[in-house]
């Protein structure tokens, strides 16, 4: 998966950053032809800086975008949509040159 996150950062206190962004991603893989490979998704993003240098990150990503619209699911008499989103939560440590 290929994600790019469009950033915008506020800073709360002296080394504390917080942030919501968009986070466009493509899907890879090529195996599965019924489900969409572009995806939205909603960032919210913490940052400390531990010195000039090194920092923390965390982010969470909160998928929007439905990968299957076509897939129902059928049970008995019922019928149901299936939802398939990418939710992911990540921490990161950076060093800036």
């Amino acid at each position: 998966m290929l994600i790019l996150p469009v950033i915008f950062n506020y800073e709360i206190v002296d080394k504390l950053k917080f942030g919501t962004d968009p986070v466009f991603d493509y899907y890879l893989s090529e195996d599965d032809d019924d489900d969409s490979n572009f995806g939205l998704g909603l960032g919210f993003k913490g940052v400390y800086d531990i010195s000039d240098e090194i920092s923390i990150t965390t982010m969470y990503s909160l998928g929007i975008t439905n990968r299957s619209p076509d897939l129902h699911v059928s049970a008995g008499f019922q019928t149901s949509d299936v939802t398939f989103k990418f939710d992911f939560f990540q921490v990161g440590l950076s060093y800036k040159f």
